[in-house]
């Protein structure tokens, strides 16, 4: 039943001797993996502005050139060329998620730098919250 209401996104109950992965969603819905699925977008777009290399110091040329590189990721393998260097880990990261692999989409967003990772923090904070109730709820099925 536990397992039924966490793939649902439904407050799990108590559970004899949870732990607390699975005890924070005793009365409060957890995350599911089709809300990570349509949050992952918008808070990709906040990681990857937050990793663009700050303009303030620069001429009003050399940031209208930063901007029209910021419009067009330019790569060489994983390498980013012209963009925000976030955008390779982010489209690695998408590419796990739309393939159904959660915990490797959060294994990405965790290789990235420290702006994007704030800017990604809530969803990867309810993804690793999502992945550890499943670990842990899987933890138990296997005890019994």
């Amino acid at each position: 039943a536990a397992a039924a209401a966490l793939a649902a996104g439904r407050p799990l109950g108590t559970i004899p001797e949870a732990p607390p992965a699975l005890t924070r969603f005793a009365t409060t819905p957890p995350p599911t993996e089709a809300a990570l699925r349509l949050d992952f977008d918008a808070a990709a777009a906040r990681a990857a502005e937050a990793s663009r290399p700050a303009t303030e110091a620069d001429s009003l040329a050399e940031r209208m050139w930063l901007q029209i590189q910021s419009m067009v990721t330019v790569r060489d393998g994983d390498r980013v060329l012209s963009g925000a260097p976030a955008t390779v880990v982010l489209g690695a990261a998408r590419a796990q998620l739309t393939a159904g692999d959660l915990a490797g989409a959060v294994a990405d967003v965790e290789r990235l730098d420290r702006a994007a990772a704030d800017a990604m923090a809530d969803w990867h904070d309810r993804a690793r919250a999502l992945l550890d109730a499943r670990a842990a709820l899987a933890k138990l099925a296997a005890a019994d």
